[in-house]
């Protein structure tokens, strides 16, 4: 029951998870993301502005084996197109939108875009942190609550050998 994670928005918002809290919501994660088909090796892209979530993603991908793309959150449309391709990333989590500075933007659309320039997403994953409209695929767009809805909160950890890659990290040069 320990604070595992506390976390503070520019708004002065504060949330804390702790460690079950944390583990619940990997696990439920985990079992979504293989729901869709997500399986050891995948890539998963992770243009997520910063909140709790990516952490748990950031979890989830390591359970099943997963590779995690953790990319900048600032970055364009085309940018963010380079490391998806460059990454083969065949999942993608983004969120509605943003606050930066006190500024609220939208995410979702440079994400959709990117997605467009490549032929390796499938799924993208969206997380509602400020509940505005975003555009929407029936066949490709899925909630991020709605992924985790159903999921029992218990997922076996895939087995890994000490070469298995866990990580794709991009440096800005």
């Amino acid at each position: 029951d320990g604070i595992a994670l506390m976390w503070e928005s520019d708004g002065g918002e504060v949330r804390s998870l702790t460690y079950s809290e944390m583990w619940r919501a990997a696990n439920q994660l985990a079992n979504g993301l293989k729901r869709i088909g997500v399986q050891k090796g995948d890539r998963v892209g992770m243009y997520m502005p910063m909140v709790p979530e990516i952490v748990i993603a950031l979890f989830a991908c390591f359970k099943i084996g997963a590779v995690a793309v953790p990319i900048f959150s600032g970055f364009g449309a085309t940018a963010l197109a380079a490391r998806l391709e460059d990454a083969k990333a065949k999942v993608l989590f983004t969120a509605d939108g943003f606050v930066r500075r006190g500024r609220q933007g939208e995410l979702k659309g440079r994400a959709d875009e990117a997605a467009s320039m490549v032929s390796c997403i499938e799924r993208v994953i969206v997380y509602k942190r400020l509940g505005i409209p975003v555009p929407w695929n029936d066949r490709k767009d899925i909630w991020w609550h709605d992924l985790m809805d159903g999921q029992t909160a218990v997922c076996e950890t895939e087995r890994m050998e000490a070469e298995d890659t866990a990580l794709v990290l991009y440096s800005s040069g």
